[in-house]
């Protein structure tokens, strides 16, 4: 039994009276010392010695204190204290606690008397090694800085990393910086991706990893970190999805992931965050919808959502954000309108939601008085956008200065205050009544914008026209358009749709058909026509030929329409379709919107339609497969969706059809595609569409030499390729057979590990036999957890021979064929798993170039001579051809030096104009480049594009750049280069693949400018240019293996036509030479014509298009003369979009062609040949040893050079 002793404190006096009670009292002995059994004499603190081993670690010390007679002593206050409070805390009541690593003492004292305990805080972790994986990950010997990193010294010295009192990693910042100067960020080199083990660093509170290289996902034990409070991992090129762990960050208050490749949804856990101030998604790929967890987060004052592809409603939860100051939404494909309970935010400074598929701002007066709160400039859209842009056409078509009354109408921002107009719940007009108001005129076809419509009354009003077309978008339950002069469209489908209106007052009448003209007035209602950036003459009584834009024939009917990068904004209208005579529409870089009407069949002349870069949205109509004489559709950069329809496949004319930069276009390409066996181009980079994997398909593909669109079927990018100029792994780029190749090997380690890059055996097949194995060493550098391609460090490397690279080569890449590395690590041993990678590798013919010397007559610089003979005599290794070799898919390559041609002009322009026109007139084959040293006026260089003649000063980058145009290629988006590929796939004009450089022995960055931008040097090639490029050369092989006819008498035709349009010609010479004429049919007409006015020929083409100058360009044809027009021909013009040229007997265009009367060869061009030019070769001519034939013409050729 246990004996339980109650101690009670006895007040002083108490003391006193016991002790009186005992003894004498206290009176006179009270100074004395107290006694022994009253006096703490030791204070002992129990356990003497503890251990520590976590951060939360805590232990209960207790004190025993004993008076002088050794007895405890009960209640006695004692204070605790820790001779280091950073080790450990001496808390109330003897409870310690860890603050970090160390030893310290705690004492327990009463009065003077004092006992301690030893305490010994130690911490063990795995933060060393985390970062250890980090570093070996992540490229670390390339770091910017790497100070200290991986030595034995304290974690702490290590650059970037801040430690806790435990020695445990609380602050990570590798972060890139931004440079104070340029504003541009910084890498501090980390490539790769984010090793798991970065989720053990449990004292983690900060981690910056932005503005890298990063790659790969983000690991989901990132969610382990419970500590941490900012995450920033922006500004990489993270992949895969956002790890729903994240969720579980408590205390996380910013988390920023901008600027990535993630996809997926947004995981609703960080619904999770409570703590959250700041999330940061925008700039990713993310998809679905707007999780309504996040209105969950009630410290929120940021909320980035921009550039994803996000789309549904916005959640009406994030109105109970009390504290959001900035919302950004915009650039995703979200619908509908701001949900109502964004209103209760009042604190939001900023809000950005355009660029989505159709979200908007409700027009009402609350939501709009809300947004003037938020005191940002750009607000929108609103819901009501195109309703008001259509009631302000309404009032411009029908007079609304003379209305009756117009309260309200183009004065008041929200339509409830507009005369006449009711709204629904988002602002849009729901009835429009404006009977009996005074309007005098049309009605536009922007009234078909009022989707919200339901009733529209116009009756007895002064309005005149066509009901437009654009009315059939309504669902009218009222329409009143009595007692006016409107009538309807005469075709069963609007009939029906009037019939179907419950309540209808007309008129009852039909129209006639539309004119060409009352047509292109609906064009210019239809697109905002007054803010056209230029109307020249439009709505004028001018001949519809002399409106902006508009070539007639001589009927007056629209032949042509072009008005590209004009600010047309707007739907086209329906009746378009009506112009039965279009053969060309260019309406590029507008802001056209809405969807392309199937109307459009009706356009049975159409040749070319080029829509590209505008905001059309909507399905492609299967009706277009009724337009057989379409050559080119151009619908780049738009909104449109869905797959191809199948009844493209009846385009039978077709030779271009791009589609790049529709990313909600989707499918694979339909098999009927097939039937169109003149097509050249098919361009569906940026798109969901892909090629099936049919072999049939395959095989049409294959004859298809510009293209872009990735297979259906799902492939791995292999770890091994050859390259010569440019290789991807996503787009593979063919060979050139005969031409040496770079073999790239990328072993990757599944698990980090410090083993060094295997050895690898490459053995290569063709037909069966095995002509070449390649055997490289291993290296001492870590195996990279993933495919690097821009290090040749952590890849293996080797060139192969050109004789190994020929069509139907096969490849297998042996890695560690040793057996060095450890199983475990995860490294693929074969390259591929089974099987062999195929190469594919094209046999092109030579390259055949003749280099025409120019010598300009008033300053000849013959140094271009021995320029030109020295790329004749050494074309492998010339430095004129360095980047022709280098870049361009060129194996055998030969060069001609022509001789040396005088010529009277230094203009680029016109030095490639004599170019082609020596070209033709000598049967050429190849192609031709004329150059010239000394000054020259106008670009450096220019070319047919595509074609076979071009112009440039002697320059490496510029021949090639030149070269390039004649192969098809045209500009990269960069430096300003004129007119470029709508369908180029990366839009900074960048090589956008790795290449490799085999003069200097090193690798092009993907970020290099492409050869045709104008932003090098340093040039590069991209994939898209390389491999479009080579399949040009075997489309053009193809088609000169046609023999050349035979020499005869002909007409040399060349002129062209100047920046503006306006056609010319140069002097008309007879000629004996091949013929050479045009191989399609345009714009332009040249027609021959007797004295009389009768036509001796007539032909239609278009003329060859010209890159690098201003916008001007040439042609030069050889047309077989007929015997009889030596007496007859009497006049030539040349009749176009500008205008028209003509050429007679009164013409007087002085020129002279000098040629070796026995090579054929062209020696001179010139304009007002001097006297004594002339008259030597006159008296050349008279002594029967002419060195030199003289043909001359004013304009039209006389009788003399008929029977020369």
């Amino acid at each position: 039994m246990t004996n339980h002793r109650t101690r009670i404190r006895v007040p002083s006096l108490a003391i006193c009276v016991v002790a009186a009670w005992t003894s004498s009292g206290c009176g006179d002995d009270a100074t004395r010392p107290p006694s022994e059994a009253l006096r703490v004499a030791s204070v002992t603190v129990t356990p003497a010695a503890a251990s520590l081993t976590a951060p939360d670690a805590t232990v209960q010390l207790d004190a025993s204190v004993r008076d002088g007679n050794g007895r405890a002593m009960a209640g006695v206050a004692v204070i605790w204290t820790s001779v280091d409070a950073a080790v450990a805390t001496g808390g109330a009541a003897g409870l310690v606690a860890a603050a970090g690593n160390g030893t310290t003492t705690v004492a327990a004292t009463v009065g003077a008397v004092s006992g301690t305990a030893t305490v010994t805080v130690s911490v063990e972790h795995g933060d060393r090694a985390a970062l250890a994986a980090l570093h070996s990950a992540t490229d670390g010997s390339n770091w910017a800085d790497d100070a200290n990193w991986l030595g034995d010294g304290p974690l702490g010295a290590w650059r970037g990393v801040e430690t806790d009192a435990f020695g445990r990693v609380a602050r990570l910042d590798l972060g890139g910086r931004q440079d104070g100067e340029t504003g541009e960020w910084v890498s501090h080199g980390l490539r790769g991706p984010i090793p798991p083990e970065l989720g053990s660093l449990s004292g983690l509170t900060s981690l910056n990893l932005r503005a890298n290289g990063l790659t790969g996902p983000i690991p989901p034990e990132l969610g382990n970190l419970a500590g941490l409070e900012e995450l920033w991992l922006d500004g990489n090129t993270l992949e895969g999805p956002i790890p729903p762990e994240l969720g579980n960050l408590a205390r996380l208050r910013d988390l920023r992931l901008r600027g990535n490749a993630l996809a997926g949804p947004i995981p609703p856990e960080l619904g999770n965050l409570a703590g959250l101030e700041g999330l940061w998604l925008d700039g990713n790929g993310l998809e679905g919808p707007i999780p309504p967890e996040l209105g969950s987060l009630a410290h929120l004052r940021g909320l980035s959502l921009s550039g994803n592809a996000l789309a549904g409603p916005v959640p009406p939860e994030l109105g109970a954000l009390p504290y959001l100051e900035y919302l950004y939404l915009d650039g995703n494909a979200l619908t509908g309108a701001l949900p109502r309970s964004l209103l209760r935010i009042g604190g939001l400074v900023r809000l950005r939601f355009e660029r989505n598929d159709g979200l908007c701002a409700p027009g009402t007066d609350e939501f709009m008085a809300w947004l003037d709160g938020i005191g940002q400039t750009e607000v929108g859209p609103f819901c009501n956008e195109r309703d008001l842009a259509a009631l302000a056409a309404l009032h411009a078509a029908a007079g609304g200065e003379g209305w009756t009354d117009s309260e309200g109408w183009l004065d008041e921002a929200a339509l409830t205050g507009w005369h006449g107009v009711e709204t629904d719940s988002l602002g849009r007009v729901a009835t429009l009544d404006l009977a009996g108001n005074g309007l005098a005129g049309r009605l536009p076809a922007g009234l078909g914008d009022l989707a919200a419509l339901t009733a529209l009354r116009v009756g007895d009003n002064a309005l005149s026209g066509r009901l437009p077309r654009t009315l059939l978008d309504l669902a009218l339950d009222e329409l009143d358009y009595a007692g006016t002069e409107l009538c309807g469209p005469a075709d069963g489908v609007f009939r029906a749709w009037l019939d179907a209106i419950a309540v209808l007052r007309g008129t009852g009448t039909e129209c006639a058909p539309a004119t060409d003209r009352e047509i292109l007035e609906m064009l210019h209602d239809a697109t905002g026509g007054r803010d056209w950036i230029d109307a020249r003459n439009w709505l004028t009584d001018a001949p519809l030929g002399e409106w902006r834009g508009v070539e007639a024939d001589d009927q007056g009917r629209v032949v042509e329409l072009q008005l590209w990068d004009n600010g047309l904004a707007g739907r086209l209208p329906p009746e378009f379709g009506d112009l039965v005579h279009l053969e060309y529409l260019r309406l590029s870089d507008n802001g056209l919107t809405g969807a392309i009407p199937p109307e459009f069949a009706g356009l049975s002349a159409l040749t070319h339609m080029a829509l590209d870069g505008n905001g059309l949205s909507g399905r492609l109509p299967p009706e277009l497969g009724g337009l057989r004489s379409l050559e080119y559709l151009r619908v780049e950069n738009n909104d449109l969706s869905g797959p191809l329809p199948p009844e493209l496949g009846g385009l039978a004319s077709l030779r271009g059809l791009g589609l790049t930069g529709n990313p909600r276009m989707s499918g694979p390409l339909p098999a009927e595609l097939t039937s169109l066996d003149r097509l050249e181009q098919l361009l569906a980079g940026g798109t969901g569409l892909c090629a099936p994997a049919d072999p049939a398909f395959a095989a049409w593909l294959d004859g298809v030499h510009t293209r872009r669109v990735v297979p259906c079927a799902e492939r791995e990018a292999p770890a091994a390729y050859l390259v010569q100029a440019v290789q991807s792994r996503a787009f593979p780029v063919p060979l050139v057979a005969g031409k040496r190749a770079l073999l790239r090997v990328f072993p990757t380690a599944a698990r980090a590990a410090d083993a060094g890059v295997p050895a690898i055996r490459a053995r290569f097949f063709v037909d069966g036999r095995e002509p070449h194995v390649e055997y490289v060493p291993g290296k001492s550098e870590a195996i990279p957890a993933e495919v690097d391609e821009g290090s040749l460090a952590t890849s293996v490397s080797a060139e192969i021979p050109g004789s190994v690279v020929r069509p139907g080569l096969e490849m297998v890449v042996e890695v560690d064929p040793d057996g060095t590395l450890d199983p475990a690590l995860g490294v693929a041993r074969r390259i591929p798993a089974t099987g062999r990678l195929a190469i594919d590798v094209w046999a092109l013919p030579p390259l055949e170039l003749t280099v025409v010397p120019f010598l300009w007559a008033p300053a000849p610089d013959s140094s271009i001579l021995d320029a030109v003979r020295g790329m004749a005599a050494d074309p492998e290794g010339h430095a004129l051809l360095a980047d022709v070799r280098a870049l361009l898919p060129v194996g055998a390559l030969g060069v001609t030096a022509h001789e040396p041609v005088l010529s009277s002009s230094n203009d680029a322009r016109r030095l490639m104009e004599q170019t082609e026109a020596i070209r033709v007139l000598e049967g050429g084959s190849g192609h031709y480049l004329g150059t010239i040293a000394g000054p020259v006026t106008g670009p450096s260089g220019l070319a047919f594009l595509p074609g076979r003649a071009g112009f440039s000063v002697p320059r490496s980058g510029t021949i090639a750049h030149e070269l390039g145009h004649n192969l098809g290629l045209h500009h990269a988006p960069c430096g300003g280069a004129g007119d470029p590929d709508p369908s180029f796939p990366h839009p900074d004009g960048s090589a956008g693949a790795w290449g490799y450089d085999f003069a200097r022995g090193q690798l092009v960055r993907p970020t290099t400018p492409d050869l045709m931008s104008y932003c090098g040097p340093p040039d590069g090639i991209s994939d898209y240019h390389f491999a479009n490029a080579l399949r040009y050369r075997l489309f053009e092989a193809r088609a000169a293996a046609v023999p050349v006819a035979a020499s005869a008498t002909s007409l040399l035709l060349w002129g062209g036509a100047d920046a503006d349009g306006t056609p010319f010609l140069n002097p008309a010479f007879v000629v004996e030479a091949p013929p050479a004429l045009p191989d399609s049919a345009s714009a332009y007409t040249l027609t021959g014509r007797t004295a009389g006015g009768t036509e001796l020929f007539s032909f239609r083409f278009a003329i060859p298009r010209a890159a690098d100058g201003d916008g001007g360009s040439s042609f030069a044809f050889v047309l077989p003369a007929e015997p009889d027009w030596a007496g007859e021909l009497a006049g030539i013009t040349l009749a176009g979009p500008g205008g028209t040229f003509a050429l007679n007997g009164d013409s007087d265009l002085s020129t002279a062609i000098l040629r070796n009367p026995r090579t054929g060869r062209v020696r001179a061009i010139l304009r007002e040949l001097p006297l004594p030019a002339r008259a030597a070769m006159d008296a050349a001519e008279r002594s029967g040893r002419p060195e030199l034939e003289m043909l001359f013409s004013r304009g039209m050729p006389d009788a003399a050079a008929w029977r020369r």
